[in-house]
């Protein structure tokens, strides 16, 4: 973040002129973000535990970041349609249906190439299996 007051923005009177505040606000970034669910059967081929069918409650949390536009980076009912109508396609589903080898690392990385191509935002994504299990994944990055 942009610090408050870098000194050559204020005045010899020690106030921020009323330009540089509004570009200063203007280039801020703000978090938003939702969490939803989807239940789904799975197991890893070859693996001593985890290798017979079995099921989790998956928790997806996703955390888009962004300028602030009429007051907000998106609308919450934007965010929340986009995240439910990608878990839908996965939802009560095997994911060895869609995954050779679904860890929770190859889920984050499947729901991460279908939620880009939907949001115009960097994003962070959060994929639990289970509680206290987890696998976040950013956008930015590879």
């Amino acid at each position: 973040m942009t610090p408050f007051c870098p000194m050559d923005r204020i005045d010899d009177q020690g106030v921020i002129p009323i330009a540089a505040a509004q570009r200063m606000i203007k280039e801020e970034t703000v978090k938003l973000g939702y969490i939803e669910y989807m239940d789904c059967a799975h197991y890893l081929p070859g693996h001593p535990k985890c290798g017979t069918l079995h099921g989790h409650t998956y928790k997806v949390e996703i955390v888009i970041e962004g300028e602030k536009k009429n007051g907000m980076i998106m609308d919450f009912g934007d965010l929340k349609l986009v995240l439910k109508e990608v878990l839908a396609e996965y939802d009560h589903r095997s994911l060895n249906d869609f995954l050779d080898y679904p860890s929770v690392e190859n889920i984050a990385e499947m729901l991460q190439a279908k939620l880009k191509n939907r949001l115009a935002f960097p994003f962070i994504l959060r994929v639990w299996e289970g509680e206290g299990k987890w696998c976040e994944i950013d956008s930015r990055e590879g």
